[in-house]
């Protein structure tokens, strides 16, 4: 899907110097096994597609000023358009699409997230986070430390975020939010609020004077 669209012209040249920025293309899209890397709906070709676009232009420049550049920015721009209407435009509206039939579910996670107080420190999911991003102290709970966690007032669990809770399993087991739970009861930590199946918030309470 990347190199279809420009019709192969990054390969296109007999200045073999120039293969030297196709390197980042097959490092970054034909070696890796790691799907967000190579998915051309992710940053990470950002870089060794912009090597591409460059190849593509002087690879260009260098024919003879006659018919040919045209027609081949023609195709190039048809065959790009029709890569984009098979696979991108269904993609893209899956999204949108699943915003509105689950708005309601949505906004439940909203107001639960808004109750915790702006002023507040909280140590929260990744995809929690950037919603709370006002907050005056927020960590990661993937990231973070145990004791940076337990210096915040509250701590924002995806529930479905396995990968969250890793650091805390037993070995060979999946009991990390079990574990971290028990962590933070232990803590003085109490449920705050719910959104069943999605999202747990804990709020350490005040020590007794």
């Amino acid at each position: 899907m990347t190199m279809l669209p420009l019709l192969g012209l990054p390969l296109l040249t007999r200045r073999y110097e120039r293969y030297i920025l196709v390197i980042p293309y097959l490092l970054v899209n034909l070696m890796s096994d790691y799907p967000y890397q190579h998915d051309i709906f992710f940053q990470y070709t950002f870089g060794s597609t912009a090597c591409l676009f460059y190849l593509t232009a002087v690879n260009l420049a260098d024919w003879k000023p006659d018919c040919r550049p045209v027609l081949v920015l023609v195709l190039a721009v048809a065959v790009s358009a029709a890569c984009f209407g098979a696979a991108v435009v269904p993609k893209a509206m899956r999204y949108p699409a699943q915003c509105v039939c689950d708005f309601d579910r949505y906004q439940q996670l909203r107001d639960a997230l808004d109750r915790i107080p702006e002023e507040a420190s909280v140590t929260a999911a990744t995809f929690y986070a950037a919603y709370l991003s006002q907050r005056e102290t927020l960590y990661d709970v993937k990231y973070s430390s145990k004791e940076h966690m337990l210096q915040t007032q509250y701590v924002v669990l995806d529930v479905t975020a396995e990968g969250d809770f890793e650091k805390y399993a037993a070995a060979g087991r999946k009991n990390g939010f079990e574990n971290l739970v028990k962590l933070l009861e232990a803590n003085g930590y109490e449920c705050f609020d719910t959104v069943e199946d999605l999202l747990v918030i804990y709020r350490k309470e005040p020590a007794a004077s």
